[in-house]
């Protein structure tokens, strides 16, 4: 099986500059020109990336957020690929926001997506955009129906409302109601000081209290596959981010 995946990347220049003259000469002898009308990519390039494509099982994507033509060209490489059995897409959000964006695409396509990104939380951080929107349109209709074509490989930076309102789709046992409660109530609550403050630092994945899902798992005794990889999601978030923020 090969893999498209897309990563957000940062280079940090201090340090570099002493061969950066070096690594402009390399990029000047080595580039290809790759061309674009609006809808169709071509080129040397585009052939050059076609070709060491079909050689790996692996193709890495960097710095994809908030270019408009990087999220093109996945899809039409990811499409172009699937000919020599490239067949997932791995993104930076979490397995269970991508099964949801999944489950969208699969129930009604694009438009499934759109109702997904109208609900509150529904957007997930940097897939919204359309070109991004269009990219995971494109993977979910290269591939065969029900291969679970997008790998999410992070934690999940906006999406909790979305998985708190599948957790809540599967119903949880009365026993764990006020646990899971509590839970939602600290994430509308982080939310809505997001919305009057416009300060990140009160977005759920940053400022919630991690023990609040722990209380929730301790309280919902028999559990899914499913149920658990929500909850393990949303705990690892906020326990990663309680260190990124106070440490």
């Amino acid at each position: 099986m090969h893999v498209l995946a897309l990563i957000c990347t940062a280079w940090i220049s201090s340090g570099f500059a002493s061969g950066a003259d070096d690594l402009t000469a390399a990029v000047q002898m080595h580039r290809e020109p790759i061309y674009f009308d609006g809808e169709t990519f071509s080129g040397a390039g585009y052939e050059t990336l076609l070709e060491q494509g079909r050689k790996a099982h692996f193709f890495l994507l960097g710095e994809e957020h908030g270019i408009a033509e990087n999220p093109l060209l996945a899809a039409q490489l990811f499409t172009d690929l699937v000919d020599v059995g490239y067949r997932r897409l791995a993104i930076e959000i979490s397995p269970p926001m991508a099964d949801a964006l999944y489950q969208a695409l699969a129930d009604g396509g694009p438009d499934g997506l759109r109702d997904l990104f109208t609900q509150p939380g529904g957007e997930p951080a940097f897939f919204g955009m359309q070109e991004e929107a269009e990219l995971l349109s494109a993977v979910r209709a290269a591939v065969l129906e029900g291969e679970p074509a997008l790998w999410g490989c992070d934690y999940e930076v906006a999406g909790d409302r979305t998985l708190l309102r599948r957790l809540s789709a599967m119903g949880s046992p009365l026993e764990a109601r006020a646990a899971f409660d509590a839970l939602v109530q600290a994430s509308d609550a982080a939310w809505q000081q997001w919305e009057e403050t416009s300060n990140p630092q009160f977005i759920f994945s940053f400022s919630g209290d991690p023990q609040l899902v722990a209380d929730l798992r301790d309280a919902w005794p028999e559990r899914t596959a499913e149920v658990d990889s929500i909850l393990d999601t949303l705990e690892q978030t906020l326990i990663i981010n309680r260190f990124w923020s106070t440490e």
